[in-house]
């Protein structure tokens, strides 16, 4: 089980014009919430058109080898659709996403309105809705 670090990007909320996110990952944002040596950070920057979303992922000390790392919608207490894969070492990930560093290591990628799945379609992020997801991590929803 990945678990531990990257599956949650935890909650970074902001104002509507936030172009910047960054969050420390551990266990703690895990749902349900886990003790871990294991830690992280995920830094992400929107381009100035608002189409795409560029991010760092870092993770290290993880006990287990990693599954996959993804960005949730949803309030912090839940886990809830998974909305854009940051990286997955299963198979049926979305085409063209990367190969997570198994043991710990850095994943840095572009997410554009085609790695927006529909996920969380039913909660009103379809896919391919680039701005929605831009939108729900302004408001510290993922």
């Amino acid at each position: 089980m990945l678990g531990v670090v990257v599956t949650a990007t935890a909650a970074v909320a902001g104002d509507n014009s936030k172009k910047q996110f960054r969050t420390a990952l551990s266990g703690y944002e895990e749902v349900p919430v886990l003790s871990t040596p294991g830690v992280g950070s995920f830094n992400a920057a929107v381009n100035r058109g608002e189409t795409e979303i560029r991010y760092v992922l870092r993770y290290e000390a993880l006990p287990t080898a990693v599954e996959q790392a993804h960005i949730h919608f949803e309030q912090q207490t839940n886990n809830g659709p998974i909305t854009a894969f940051l990286c997955s070492n299963l198979t049926g990930a979305p085409a063209g996403t990367p190969t997570c560093p198994a043991m710990g290591g850095t994943v840095t990628r572009t997410i554009g309105a085609e790695q927006v799945g529909a996920g969380a379609a039913a909660q009103g992020i379809a896919a391919g809705e680039i701005g929605e997801l831009i939108a729900a991590m302004r408001a510290g929803a993922t």
